[in-house]
C-alpha cells in the first residue's frame, strides 16, 4: 500500500480579509484514491476569527477539486 498526504485547506474569518487554515494527514491506499474514498474531517468552528455559535460550531471538511 502507498501512503498519500491529504491536505485540507479552507478560508476562515472575514475582517479585514479571510485567512487560510489547513490540516494534513497521511493515509494508506492500495491505489490512488478517488474523492469518494477521502475521509470527512471535522474541526471546531468556534475557534475561528468569525466563530460559529457554540451550539453549532462543529464543522466538516469535505475533499473537493475546487481551487481558489
Amino acid at each position: 500500500m502507498a501512503k498519500y498526504k491529504l491536505e485540507y485547506l479552507w478560508l476562515y474569518g472575514y475582517k479585514p480579509v479571510p485567512n487560510l487554515r489547513g490540516k494534513t494527514q497521511i493515509k494508506e491506499y492500495t491505489n490512488f484514491p478517488t474523492l469518494d474514498q477521502l475521509p470527512l474531517w471535522g474541526f471546531d468552528g468556534s475557534s475561528t476569527t468569525k466563530p460559529a455559535e457554540g451550539r453549532s460550531s462543529d464543522c466538516v471538511l469535505k475533499a473537493s477539486l475546487d481551487f481558489l
